[in-house]
């Protein structure tokens, strides 16, 4: 188990040989990182246990299924990383626990609400065996700012798609 371990945004191929039973393993997706726990590695195919909130298209509570997928599924070519940061303030549990614990989760309904009990929230339950879940402000995602630049992002874009577009018209 990698103990205090965040490594950059990386690709698959470049996380493959640091990844280790129990890690946290985030993948970085447009407005958040999916988070999901390694339950199983044999040479290059690893196996995690996450929730899909994919489906969660509000901030209301909803209910999603455990899934045990391998990881070349789930990461679909976005950038990874481990994120076993949260170990500075709370010793994990061991990794066999951590291992059966999220295996046992498989199948099972979990209650998923965006903000307040995430699979960000499920894997840090399941790496620290914390049936509270952790604080979201611990959490080192600023969501809302990686919003705020995408939204500005997309206005740049539009405004200089209109000023191209209208320099080449000739009346």
């Amino acid at each position: 188990m990698n103990l205090n371990k965040t490594t950059k945004w990386m690709s698959y191929e470049e996380l493959l040989p640091e990844i280790r039973l129990g890690d946290i393993v985030e993948i970085k997706r447009p407005f958040y990182a999916h988070a999901s726990i390694v339950v199983d590695i044999h040479g290059k195919k690893i196996t995690v246990v996450h929730v899909d909130g994919n489906k969660a298209r509000t901030l209301v509570t909803t209910r999603s299924n455990v899934h045990q997928d391998p990881l070349e599924d789930v990461y679909h070519g976005d950038d990874v990383r481990i994120n076993n940061g949260f170990d500075k303030e709370v010793p994990p549990s061991d990794v066999d626990s951590i291992v059966e614990a999220a295996k046992r989760r498989v199948g099972q309904v979990y209650k998923y609400h965006l903000i307040e009990q995430n699979c960000q929230h499920f894997a840090t339950q399941l790496r620290y065996n914390d049936k509270e879940g952790w604080s979201w402000e611990s959490h080192d995602l600023n969501w809302v700012e990686e919003l705020r630049k995408h939204d500005e992002e997309r206005k740049r874009q539009e405004a200089m798609e209109k000023q191209a577009s209208q320099c080449c018209i000739v009346s």
